[in-house]
Formats: structure tokens, C-alpha cells, sequence
């Protein structure tokens, strides 16, 4: 869908289509691939990875800007893979940890401690 709307808006959707492809094969839809060498981990340990990835969240305020963390992505085969890399990653944002409620379509509401 979105490959399509990028070609009616005139936009080049190929490099689109191609990341759409390969996220249909990582779902088993078009059966066995390779993961391509650009975008394979250098390292095993979950910490390097999200430095690499994500940068310094911690220490970086750039790093956490909206434009670069929507422009990352880790992707793994299983969910409780992808549950344990958010709570990693979410742990080297600074301040204190909450939890926020929303209403469909209302405002956030203050965090829970």
C-alpha cells in the first residue's frame, strides 16, 4: 500500500518495495532468504547491537530525536526476541521510567509510578 502511494505521489518506491519484499520473506510469506550482508549484526550481544543501532540514548539528546529513532529498526524473528530488545532499549533512555494511559483519540494522562 504505501509503495503504491509513493508512486502515485511520483516518488521512487523501488528501494520501498524491495524493504516490503524482504519483510514479507522475514514473515515466512515468500519461504527461505538470506539476510543481506548490509544488514547484518557485527556483533551477538544485544547491548552493542542497540549501541549501533540506536546510538547513546543515555548521554545523546540527538540520538533521541523523533526523525532518527522512526528511522531505526530492529527486526527479529520471534516477539519475545523483539520484548526483550524494547525493554533494553527503552532502559537507556534517562529520567525515571512510567507508564502512560490513553484514551482513543484523548490526551495522554499524567505517568503512573
Amino acid at each position: 500500500m504505501r509503495v503504491q502511494q509513493l508512486q502515485l505521489e511520483g516518488q521512487d518506491a523501488g528501494e520501498q518495495q524491495a524493504f516490503a519484499d524482504l519483510l514479507l520473506r522475514v514473515g515466512g510469506v515468500g519461504g527461505d532468504f538470506e539476510i543481506p550482508a548490509a544488514m547484518r549484526a557485527a556483533t551477538q550481544e544485544p547491548g552493542d547491537l542497540i549501541r549501533t543501532v540506536f546510538g547513546d540514548l543515555g548521554g545523546d539528546s540527538a540520538a533521541r530525536s523523533k526523525e532518527r529513532l522512526t528511522a531505526r529498526a530492529l527486526l527479529t524473528p520471534c516477539n519475545d526476541n523483539v520484548d526483550a530488545l524494547n525493554d533494553q532499549v527503552l532502559a537507556n533512555f534517562p529520567g525515571e521510567r512510567g507508564v502512560r494511559l490513553c484514551l482513543w483519540g484523548g490526551a495522554a494522562l499524567p505517568a503512573l509510578n
